[in-house]
């Protein structure tokens, strides 16, 4: 059984721009850009409170539990402010790239499908996606157990989905099924949920 995080009702900090640079500056007066990551911020803001109590050998259990690994788009760009995830862009860092996506997006509607607006700014976030899917989200010295959450060395789950499915019909980017399931297979190889049911649900339309 694996743990999902259902997005907040809560909006996202700073205004969602299709440019990813016209947005309105966060209210968050420190920026978390110098000599850190928004991987180790999110680690220690968000779930390293959750894990604090627990021995080692609870926290490969929790781990296991907890294999959806689905950053909360909301609640992790409350964390940030648009320059400093631009700042972070800039150095390369994936999840930074990712999070600016999901600010295109909608931070809400990132997953959501019943949102019309949601296609077109997807298709406009690919290019964050892609580098999101691509980096290596692990830079800055995390701690052993964030390494695992974040899927070090193997690109974001979370883009790698999104990239994927952009390449479905109907959706927006080039119709492009072979892309598709290349995306999506790494992202359930990372034991994403959401592209694990999107495979499924390919397969099953073939027979």
């Amino acid at each position: 059984m694996a743990y999902v995080y259902i997005p907040s009702a809560r909006s996202s900090v700073g205004q969602v721009d299709l440019s990813g640079r016209g947005c309105a500056q966060s209210s968050t007066p420190k920026s978390h850009c110098a000599g850190s990551s928004p991987a180790l911020v999110y680690w220690r803001k968000e779930r390293q409170p959750d894990l604090i109590a627990n021995t080692p050998a609870d926290l490969d259990n929790l781990i296991g539990l907890d294999a959806e690994r689905q950053l909360d788009p909301d609640r992790t760009l409350a964390l940030y402010s648009d320059d400093d995830l631009i700042c972070w862009a800039d150095r390369g860092d994936p999840l930074a790239e990712y999070l600016r996506a999901a600010r295109l997006i909608g931070a809400t509607n990132t997953y959501r499908m019943d949102d019309p607006e949601r296609l077109p700014r997807l298709v406009a976030a690919q290019p964050h996606l892609r580098a999101a899917a691509t980096g290596r989200p692990c830079i800055g010295g995390l701690p052993r157990a964030a390494r695992a959450f974040f899927g070090c060395g193997r690109g974001l789950a979370e883009a790698q989905f999104l990239v994927g499915e952009c390449h479905l019909p109907d959706v927006g980017c080039p119709v492009d099924m072979d892309e598709a399931k290349r995306w999506l297979r790494r992202s359930a190889d990372q034991d994403f949920t959401r592209a694990k049911i999107t495979l499924n649900s390919l397969e099953d339309a073939k027979r």
